[in-house]
C-alpha cells in the first residue's frame, strides 16, 4: 500500500485533504467546486450516519394531496430538501473529476486504488 507522510487515518477530513493536496501541490479552497462539493457530500454522509431525527413543528391540521408539495415538503428535514437531482449530479462529477485528478497526479493505476483482501472463487459442480 503506497501512503503519504501525515496522512493519519483518524484525523478530521481538513487534515487529510491538506495531506493529499500538499503532496500533490492542489490548491486548498474550500468554498469552491470541488471542495465545496466535497465538503456537502460528507456532511451529508456525517447527517445520515450519526444525525438525530429532524424533529419537526407543524401545528395545522391538513390533508395534503401528492400534487400540494408545499405541504408534505414542510415535513421534510433540511437534508432531504437539499438532494435534488441537480446538486447530487453536479457534486457526483465534482468527486469524479477529482478522483480522476488525484489519480493523475499520483501516478497510481485505479487498480492500485483497490482494496486487496484475500478472495478466493470456486466453482462447485453438482
Amino acid at each position: 500500500m503506497k501512503c503519504l507522510k501525515g496522512y493519519i487515518e483518524r484525523d478530521p477530513i481538513e487534515s487529510k485533504v491538506a495531506v493529499v493536496f500538499n503532496a500533490f501541490k492542489m490548491p486548498i479552497v474550500w468554498e469552491t467546486r470541488p471542495l465545496s462539493s466535497f465538503r456537502n457530500m460528507k456532511n451529508l454522509r456525517d447527517t445520515l450516519a450519526h444525525g438525530k431525527p429532524a424533529e419537526i413543528r407543524y401545528d395545522n391540521v391538513a390533508s395534503a394531496t401528492p400534487d400540494q408539495r408545499n405541504i408534505i415538503d414542510n415535513l421534510k428535514a433540511d437534508w432531504q430538501k437539499a438532494l435534488t437531482h441537480e446538486p447530487i449530479m453536479t457534486a457526483y462529477k465534482d468527486m469524479d473529476d477529482l478522483f480522476k485528478q488525484l489519480l493523475e497526479k499520483s501516478g497510481l493505476k485505479l487498480f492500485d486504488t483497490i482494496e486487496q483482501t484475500n478472495y478466493t472463487i470456486s466453482l462447485i459442480e453438482k
